[in-house]
């Protein structure tokens, strides 16, 4: 798993996740064992630096504010 942070200096920032398909199986199954546990999950640096440090995934009941939105997979060129 390779996780990077993008700072485009105008206050955005994007954040890349590289998985490997047994990193996709571990999320999912943490994913769906954070469902359950209504609780979080936290992915942390292997040691490599410069890294993301850590990156935390919680449960957030219905009455949280959002700021973000999953919009899916990129269109793929048709040509």
């Amino acid at each position: 798993m390779h996780i990077k942070l993008n700072d485009f200096k105008t206050g955005w920032y994007s954040l890349e996740m590289g998985l490997r398909e047994k990193d996709i199986d571990e999320l999912i199954n943490a994913l769906t064992e954070l469902k359950r546990r209504k609780s979080h999950i936290q992915i942390v640096c292997s040691g490599e630096s410069p890294a993301i440090e850590n990156f935390e995934i919680y449960w957030a009941d219905e009455a949280e504010k959002t700021n973000s939105i999953f919009t899916g997979f990129p269109i793929e060129p048709t040509k």
